[in-house]
């Protein structure tokens, strides 16, 4: 029951505050941050590794720091470590990374809502895992 509520947070969530960085290119701080909470909360007792969702998302708040990314974007990385092995996180990302540059060169924009991106590439890996 655990594991189907977690999902249900998961893609409510991710649906949610992907449609909220694509329309208006920032997510509410508050509201994010406690799904992610929640997320990993709940992600604890299913993981043995508990400590990897910490390191993905200390490694991608550096790179929001010295970077372009978005805190939201690190904290949703943390998220999504929760949900997938490290192999498969990595093909989230690079799906990410290339319909973020597709988008880009499509719609010559500077700023990209990447949390859409980071929900394309998280459905697709799903997917594929699935069949």
């Amino acid at each position: 029951m655990m594991n189907m509520l977690q999902i249900l947070l998961f893609w409510g969530g991710l649906a949610y505050f992907g449609f909220q960085d694509a329309t208006t290119h920032s997510v509410p701080a508050q509201p994010f941050e406690l799904w992610c909470l929640q997320i990993y909360l709940l992600s604890i007792p299913t993981h043995v590794l508990w400590w990897a969702p910490l390191i993905w998302w200390a490694g991608f708040s550096l790179l929001a720091h010295f970077n372009y990314l978005g805190s939201a974007d690190a904290w949703l990385t943390g998220v999504l470590a929760t949900q997938f092995a490290f192999i498969p996180l990595l093909w989230v990302l690079l799906i990410a990374c290339f319909t973020g540059l597709i988008h880009a060169t499509l719609l010559k924009q500077h700023q990209l809502p990447w949390i859409p991106h980071l929900a394309v590439g998280s459905l697709i890996v799903t997917l594929v895992q699935l069949i």
